[in-house]
């Protein structure tokens, strides 16, 4: 995308049919994207939770990515929640929502 892009590591669970049964196979994919610290006061999403830290990350449009997909950034777990449209730039603009440990 740029010069401030990185390689993130997105996890999702792919849902196949085993003998009639839905079977959860957990993957992993590697994107190439610009990952910025959003600002909580200025996301335009429901129910912020001011607890959490977010991410902005800028990915290509092949990257495929979807929602409640997982990734790791900087020792800490996030969920893509929300993906905003940008495909006239050639890029989509995701907001990941930190996870907090139990």
């Amino acid at each position: 995308i740029n010069l401030f892009s990185q390689k993130l590591t997105i996890y999702n669970n792919v849902q196949t049919v085993n003998n009639f049964r839905p079977v959860q196979t957990p993957t992993e994919k590697v994107i190439v994207a610009c990952v910025q610290v959003a600002d909580p006061e200025k996301l335009r999403i429901d129910n912020v939770d001011f607890s959490l830290a977010y991410l902005e990350v800028h990915s290509p449009l092949t990257s495929s990515v979807k929602i409640n997909d997982t990734c790791d950034y900087k020792n800490t777990k996030y969920k893509w929640i929300v993906s905003y449209d940008n495909s006239d730039y050639g890029y989509i603009r995701s907001i990941f929502e930190e996870i907090k440990k139990p």
